[in-house]
């Protein structure tokens, strides 16, 4: 079923798939453990193209199907959406140095996203945080600048930012 070969010293086991019949390593393939080399027989491309031809006949059942597992299980959905919310959360503010750029201060829990310009409420309210944090971390990053919690306070006060017009300075 696979082949041995060598390449710099590492023996990389190949396995050609029964789909498309190309020579792959094996990490192109999805494991399967009841198979006899414990992979399934096509690639992960050609199972992936075929999933997504056969996905439009499937749809509304397989749709049904994750809004009733969504249904039931709503701790796990909570937990998967808070990982991946921070998970994007700590990219964009990696793309952005991990840093406030006004005094260094690099503890996560009090860095926050700020738009250079103003206007973040209005884009908040338009597109959401985790649009936001998606533009940062794939490299949009014009506009916005990372600041603590101390920094951008004293900026929106300086710049009259606070959203009340009629607060005094202090």
């Amino acid at each position: 079923s696979g082949a041995q070969i060598s390449y710099l010293g590492i023996d990389l086991t190949m396995k050609t798939c029964k789909k498309c019949g190309d020579p792959k390593e094996q990490r192109q393939f999805h494991k399967k453990s009841d198979a006899a080399d414990g992979l399934r027989s096509w690639c992960k491309g050609c199972r992936r193209a075929d999933a997504k031809q056969r996905y439009p006949d499937k749809r509304e059942h397989i749709d049904k199907l994750s809004r009733a597992w969504q249904a039931s299980n709503p701790e796990k959905v909570n937990e998967y959406s808070r990982k991946s919310k921070r998970k994007l959360r700590l990219a964009a503010l990696a793309t952005l140095g991990d840093r406030c750029c006004s005094c260094g201060f690099s503890d996560i829990r009090a860095l926050q996203i700020d738009h250079t310009n103003g206007g973040g409420t209005a884009e908040r309210q338009k597109l959401g945080p985790l649009q936001i944090y998606k533009k940062i971390r794939d490299g949009q990053v014009a506009g916005y600048q990372l600041l603590c919690a101390n920094c951008n306070a004293i900026k929106r006060i300086e710049r009259n930012e606070n959203g009340r017009k009629d607060r005094e300075q202090i």
